[in-house]
């Protein structure tokens, strides 16, 4: 395996998350591009809400690469792939066949590459480390055992080598050498046109596809098998590799979506949001749900479970009020050798002619200046980790109220399992088609802005109670949530959802295709996000992210009952990694 360590900088020397890591990427890939909208979601380049089809597998590091340079290099190719390359022609270009399509997409990965490395040689040095990077894991992941591996490696390598000029690896020279001399009369010649044409596009695609087609082929050659099924076993062992289709447009640009009928693609628009019936839709005080009683007997539950937390409050307020601080200049302060004369100070010289500090100056006090916003999925799903949340939450919103930010803390969930009196309802309308969401929502107001966190300790803890845990509809509470917080008179809002999951809710989902309640979801986290009146992120259990947030967290079970999980949670309100 080639040497990729060296003085490049590394995550694991630096206090960032991986998704800290990710939003430094993305600002690279949005100045390189001059594209604002571009960004990552659950490590996937997307623009706004659509993932961009970038095929090319060594522009896909994992996730628990530690080598900053190679992901800071996978950042710069895509950047290039982005300005360099016409989407819309190399779609039409690109074959069908997944190896061929592999291929194709590797070499013109391979051309905007070297293209922007003659612009920049500091970003030379970057793609060369991630293309190392990416050939190691190969080795790693075993493509280089079987004769078909290795002929998809030769293909990446010396094709690389070819347009960029860079040589191929000392540590693969004489394990390709076989590999090379049986394909010299393929493809050599296509090789060969491959550098000299990378200008055009449209030009390099002759060579391109050339190669592309001829090692197709040689992977159905001598087999029975189609050359998909041919190339399945090859394509599982290469890391990095994802199918990233273009979203299919109207003659609008409005997206569509595609689905099968009888074995043909079809096309139908995708239906709008919409609600059936609000008349069971209610916001609710979490007291309404929980009796006082009951909400006591979950108090000193809480109490007990965060006993031994305490000492992570006076911390968290530290470091809240240090990220959150703003100047604030309404004081004086006295005694400086310029700035406004200070009558009370005038005496000074008569009695000390010398002392020229009779003047007074406005005075910055640090004060926090923030809103912030929980908003919890009391889902079905959730009850499991209702413990680690009341206490993630109080926790948070001690150290807020100490610190003098205003908090919020809300949770959604429905009236009802399967759609209740809002079901009801449709079936005595007689099952009109497409009725939209199909239940009755509950928005449930556990700590108001206005309200101290001693005031609202006991809506606090009845988040233990089993009994608001039923169904969400994530896409409306955030909706409900931002408007909330919108409203407050402070430069800086911070929402975090607070979920294990996709949104829920099985009336919905029966009567509305598959995407319904997930959509909407998505389209409100894009308008939230476009709108830039709010920092959304959200705090994940034990779950797949959700591509929709641009910031979040997947925080898995076994550190919810550390710190952990306020580091996280800290990490993801502050724009930046803290040393807490």
């Amino acid at each position: 395996m080639p040497n990729v360590a060296g003085d490049g900088l590394a995550a694991a020397d630096q206090p960032w998350s991986t998704e800290a890591l990710d939003e430094l990427c993305a600002t690279t890939i949005r100045a390189m591009s001059h594209d604002a909208d571009l960004c990552f979601r659950h490590h996937l380049l997307h623009r706004g809400q659509t993932p961009l089809p970038l095929n090319a597998p060594h522009l896909h590091p994992p996730a628990t690469d530690t080598d900053f340079q190679s992901r800071r290099g996978a950042a710069d190719a895509m950047a290039w792939r982005i300005t360099l390359s016409d989407a819309n022609l190399h779609t039409s270009l690109l074959p069908q066949d997944p190896v061929k399509a592999l291929v194709f997409e590797m070499l013109e990965q391979y051309r905007v590459e070297s293209l922007g490395a003659d612009e920049l040689p500091g970003s030379r040095a970057n793609l060369t480390r991630r293309f190392l990077a990416w050939s190691g894991e190969c080795e790693t992941a075993g493509l280089l055992e079987t004769a078909h591996g290795l002929l998809v490696f030769y293909v990446a390598q010396v094709g690389r080598s070819r347009v960029t000029g860079d040589p191929v690896p000392d540590d693969y020279g004489d394990l390709l050498e076989s590999t090379r001399g049986g394909l010299a009369d393929t493809i050599g010649p296509a090789f060969a046109k491959l550098r000299r044409e990378r200008n055009s596009q449209i030009e390099y695609s002759v060579p391109a596809l050339a190669i592309a087609n001829a090692i197709g082929d040689l992977l159905a050659t001598g087999s029975n098998l189609t050359q998909q099924d041919a190339g399945a076993p090859i394509r599982a062992r290469i890391p990095g590799l994802i199918d990233l289709k273009p979203a299919a447009k109207d003659a609008s640009g409005a997206e569509i979506a595609t689905g099968a009928n009888n074995g043909a693609n079809t096309i139908s628009p995708r239906p709008a949001y919409q609600v059936f019936t609000t008349k069971y839709d209610q916001i609710l005080p979490i007291s309404a749900v929980v009796t006082p009683r009951s909400a006591q007997t979950y108090r000193t539950q809480l109490d007990e479970i965060a006993a031994k937390h305490r000492h992570e409050v006076s911390r968290l307020t530290r470091a809240l009020r240090t990220r959150f601080a703003q100047p604030n200049f309404d004081s004086w302060e006295g005694g400086h050798d310029e700035g406004l004369l200070d009558g009370r100070r005038l005496s000074k010289l008569i009695t000390a002619p010398t002392n020229h500090r009779i003047f007074r100056q406005l005075a910055a006090v640090p004060t926090p200046q923030a809103a912030v916003t929980f908003l919890i999925d009391c889902s079905g799903s959730m009850k499991k980790y209702r413990e680690h949340v009341a206490l993630l939450v109080d926790v948070f919103a001690r150290a807020l109220d100490l610190a003098d930010i205003e908090c919020e803390i809300l949770g959604f969930t429905t009236g009802a399992w399967n759609g209740g009196r809002a079901r009801t309802d449709w079936v005595r309308a007689g099952r009109p088609a497409h009725p939209g969401r199909l239940n009755e929502t509950w928005h449930l107001v556990i700590k108001d802005a206005e309200t101290s966190w001693r005031r609202a300790r006991n809506g606090i803890a009845s988040l233990l109670s089993t009994n608001i845990y039923r169904e969400g509809i994530d896409g409306e509470a955030v909706a409900w949530a931002y408007r909330r917080l919108a409203e407050r008179e402070c430069d800086n809002r911070i929402l975090l959802v607070i979920s294990d999951g996709s949104p829920m809710d099985s009336a919905t989902n029966l009567v509305n295709d598959d995407e319904y309640i997930n959509r909407n979801l998505f389209n409100v986290v894009s308008s939230v996000e476009k709108a830039g009146l709010v920092q959304l992120s959200a705090l994940y259990l034990a779950a797949e992210l959700p591509a929709c947030f641009r910031r979040a967290h997947l925080l898995d079970p076994a550190q919810l009952s550390d710190s952990k999980a306020i580091r996280a949670t800290l990490d993801l309100m502050s724009n930046h990694h803290n040393r807490f």
